[in-house]
C-alpha cells in the first residue's frame, strides 16, 4: 500500500508511484486519446473548410470592391497547378480551383491574365486546407460591382475528399449571387 505524502517530509521518505501503476496510467490515457482520434480529426477537417471558405470569400469581396473603386474590370480565376505566386498563370477550362485563385484587374477584359495586368492577390491552395470546385471558370466583376456571368457555386470539401460527384456532411457552399455577393452556406445548395 502506497502512502501519501506531505508536501515537504519532515522525516523519512516518500515514494513515488510504481511501475505497475505508471503503466496503468499510460494505458488509460492511450485509449482515452484513441476513443478521441476520430472526433479530433472531424475538427481539423471542418476548421479547414472554413478557412478555405473565409479565403474565397474574402477574396471574392476584395474583387468586387477593387472593380468599383478602379473602375475597371477585376477577374478571379483558378490558379494553374504548379504556377508560382510570383508567376501566376490562370488555368483555362478548369472548374477545380483547389491549386488557388489570383485576383487581377482584366484590362483586356478576356478573362484571363495576360502580361501587363496588375495582380491584385494570389491565394496558392494547400492539400491541407481542402478542395474547391466551382461551377464557373473565372468570375468577372464589371466596374458597376456586378458579376458579369450568372450566379455561381464554389463547394469547399474537406481535404482527401474526391471531387467527382460528392456531397459531403462538412462541405460548405461559397454562393454568389448575380450582383456578385458572396456567402457561406453550410449544406448542399446555395
Amino acid at each position: 500500500m502506497r502512502t501519501i505524502c506531505p508536501l515537504r517530509p519532515s522525516h523519512g521518505s516518500c515514494h513515488g508511484v510504481s511501475l505497475i501503476e505508471l503503466l496503468i496510467g499510460v494505458a488509460v490515457a492511450t485509449i482515452l486519446m484513441l476513443q478521441s482520434l476520430p472526433f479530433l480529426r472531424q475538427s481539423i477537417d471542418e476548421r479547414a473548410v472554413l478557412v478555405q471558405a473565409e479565403a474565397l470569400r474574402s477574396d471574392l469581396r476584395l474583387a468586387r470592391a477593387q472593380a468599383m473603386r478602379r473602375d475597371a474590370e477585376v477577374t478571379v480565376c483558378p490558379l494553374f497547378a504548379g504556377a508560382s505566386a510570383e508567376r501566376p498563370v490562370c488555368a483555362e477550362d478548369a472548374k477545380d480551383w483547389s491549386a488557388g485563385w489570383v485576383v487581377f484587374v482584366d484590362h483586356a477584359q478576356r478573362g484571363t491574365l495576360e502580361a501587363g495586368e496588375p495582380v491584385l492577390l494570389v491565394r496558392q491552395g494547400s492539400p491541407q486546407l481542402g478542395r474547391v470546385t466551382s461551377t464557373i471558370e473565372a468570375m468577372t466583376y464589371l466596374a458597376i460591382g456586378v458579376s458579369s456571368s450568372a450566379s455561381a457555386r464554389f463547394t469547399v470539401l474537406p481535404p482527401g475528399t474526391p471531387i467527382e460527384g460528392v456531397s459531403h456532411p462538412l462541405q460548405v457552399l461559397v454562393c454568389v449571387n448575380k450582383p456578385g455577393r458572396p456567402r457561406l452556406v453550410a449544406g448542399p445548395a446555395c
